[in-house]
């Protein structure tokens, strides 16, 4: 097993839990089984058509090249999802925005990472799409998500004039088709300090906890025959990086 690093924001609230086990099951699962297919290439499509103004159908080309069934098809499910909310955005100028760190104690940082940022026809805000099937979050996980969102970027002076628009390209439970729709921040929960660290703590705990046990496993057998002496590949978020 290679260690986990910290996840981003939006996935790092699907790990949230009050249960030391769920995380510590969720965890063992990523660093187990790590994901084969991934969504970046249509968070790339998604923003060459804000930003650069590329076609639909060029981006849509550019997935049907994409090697691998699997990855091709969730990617192009994806854009087409997004393609369809794209119109309810036109007018407006976009931007990238870099990432900030959320500190979550134990020298653990949380990577917060905007899609966009867009501006025009009255409206300014914080543009976030989630690409996945299914949004899965719940009440729970929809506060840590913002209430971390908020910390970091919407309480700033930069961005406390900004909205959210958290774009969910996903289906609505019980239907087989995407439904993109886009969800604001008054429709999302909200935690104090005190209450975040209820479910943050449990995750660095949890988090510090699987990364020791792959370390020390790794430390028992690298000395075996047959294993490589290459450099090993950690990917432990133990700070941000120098600015």
């Amino acid at each position: 097993m290679r260690i986990p690093k910290v996840p981003s924001l939006l996935h790092f609230a699907r790990f949230i839990s009050k249960e030391p086990k769920a995380i510590d099951f969720r965890l063992r699962e990523m660093a187990e089984r790590p994901p084969h297919v991934n969504y970046v290439p249509a968070r790339k499509g998604a923003r060459d058509h804000l930003v650069l103004g590329v076609d639909a159908q060029n981006i849509l080309g550019m997935v049907e090249r994409i090697k691998g069934k699997a990855q091709r098809q969730i990617n192009k499910s994806a854009l087409e999802a997004f393609l369809v909310l794209a119109p309810s955005l036109s007018g407006r100028r976009f931007a990238d925005i870099d990432v900030r760190y959320f500190p979550i104690g134990r020298k653990l940082h949380v990577p917060v990472n905007p899609f966009l940022y867009s501006s025009g026809l009255d409206v300014e805000s914080i543009l976030w799409p989630s690409f996945w099937s299914e949004l899965k979050l719940q009440q729970d996980q929809l506060a840590v998500y913002a209430t971390i969102l908020d910390a970091t970027f919407l309480s700033s002076v930069d961005f406390q004039h900004c909205s959210l628009e958290l774009a969910d390209l996903g289906r609505v439970p019980g239907e087989k088709q995407r439904s993109p729709h886009i969800l604001r921040r008054a429709d999302l929960p909200t935690l104090t300090i005190s209450e975040l660290k209820e479910f943050t703590d449990p995750f660095a705990e949890a988090f510090l906890k699987i990364v020791e046990e792959i370390r020390r496993d790794s430390d028992s057998t690298k000395d075996r025959p047959g294993r490589s002496d290459a450099p090993r590949d950690w990917y432990l978020d133990q700070s941000p990086p120098p600015r």
